[in-house]
């Protein structure tokens, strides 16, 4: 009998699910919001996922039996893995396992190797692969972070227009677009606080369109982002003392080019790459993993010219 799997990467904004067969070929895929635990709780989490997952079982033939991998943000803090577990139905069709996004990015960017790699996304984390031990470092979430992600750009560009704005900062074109989303600072703050973590993080691509425009406070944000990232990088090598010098970038932030120079002049020795393909093809991959499957030569290309 045929073989098939589901992947799920969760993240702070959306959730992505990828239903295929056992050579890789994506049969139906479906993308819904944040399934974050930390950030919606984790009755919504699993609602996420419960839709997300039933949905493509549907897709299934009727006798046919399915393994699947969620991998989501957040669920490596306190007991959430375990909680969502149990608060998943069980299907007669479905062998679920719940994990970290951790395993997504590196199963993406390494195969199965031993690897570090750095999420900037809505958030951002730095998780490492060693000897089938795994390291994170970072990933404290929205409310802790300070650097690294779309949400701590924006929000560290949001304070450099109200420095502008009181006389503390330097102007920037910043100013003009905050003025026209949501008026001018201060009189319109209460206008940012209605607003949720993912419309906040979604304010971050003003900051790369300003830096191409040779803004200069958009250039200091990046470059402050930069070192974050760094530190990150340097610490995630020397707690798990691995020593490939290789790193893999996954998320947005690294697909405008400017981080990508800006990590490669801070941290000459490491090769930095940007790991294109989707998180949630990691995820299928531990699915087939965990079922005791071996991942045909062809599955990666196969999932990605059918995704």
């Amino acid at each position: 009998m045929e073989k098939f799997f589901i992947g799920v990467d969760g993240g702070g904004t959306k959730t992505q699910f990828a239903l295929c067969c056992e050579d890789g070929k994506v049969l139906s895929q479906i993308k819904l919001g944040c399934s974050n635990p930390v950030n919606v709780g984790v009755k919504h989490c699993v609602d996420i996922l419960q839709e997300g997952i039933s949905s493509l079982l549907l897709k299934l033939p009727s006798k046919a039996n399915c393994t699947a991998y969620a991998g989501i943000a957040g669920v490596a803090s306190g007991n959430y893995k375990a909680e969502i577990a149990a608060l998943m139905p069980e299907n007669e069709k479905l062998k679920l396992f719940v994990g970290s996004d951790i395993v997504n990015a590196l199963n993406v960017a390494f195969g199965f190797e031993d690897g570090l790699a750095v999420i900037g996304g809505t958030g951002s984390a730095c998780f490492v692969r060693k000897l089938n031990e795994y390291y994170r470092v970072g990933g404290g979430g929205w409310r802790l972070d300070r650097g690294g992600s779309g949400y701590a750009i924006a929000v560290r560009a949001l304070d450099k227009v109200l420095r502008a704005s009181d006389g503390r900062g330097a102007p920037t074109c910043l100013s003009a677009i905050v003025a026209e989303k949501y008026g001018v600072f201060p009189e319109n703050l209460s206008k940012i606080y209605e607003l949720s973590v993912e419309e906040i993080s979604s304010f971050a691509k003003y900051v790369f369109e300003g830096y191409e425009s040779g803004d200069e406070i958009c250039a200091s944000v990046l470059d402050e982002t930069a070192d974050y990232i760094a530190e990150l990088v340097i610490t995630g090598f020397r707690v798990s003392s691995l020593q490939s010098g290789c790193a893999a970038l996954i998320g947005g932030l690294f697909k405008s080019g400017p981080l990508f120079s800006m990590l490669s002049a801070k941290l000459p020795d490491c090769k930095f790459f940007v790991a294109d393909y989707p998180a949630v093809l990691g995820a299928v991959l531990e699915a087939v993993r965990l079922d005791g499957a071996k991942a045909k030569k062809e599955f990666a290309k196969n999932f990605i010219n059918t995704f």
